[in-house]
């Protein structure tokens, strides 16, 4: 077993025409579904699968100190 702490995360996600707004918990807040345990390499991949933009060190601190990423997803026409 790795001795790397897993991340608990939570997903919820509101889909509109135009965007998605993407929410992932480190916590259970009531919302969203879960999704799992996660290494910190799996959660990168996660979320870089949903925004692949993102300055992925800088949002997965935020993730595991805050508990809470929101994620704002643009869809091009």
């Amino acid at each position: 077993m790795s001795s790397k702490k897993l991340l608990k995360i939570w997903k919820y996600e509101e889909r509109h025409s135009t965007h998605a707004l993407i929410k992932l918990y480190a916590e259970n807040h009531g919302e969203g579904e879960y999704l799992g345990e996660f290494t910190d390499d799996e959660a990168e991949e996660l979320i870089l699968g949903l925004k692949p933009d993102v300055k992925i060190d800088k949002e997965l601190h935020r993730l595991k100190y805050f508990g809470f990423l929101p994620l704002l997803v643009i869809y091009n026409k």
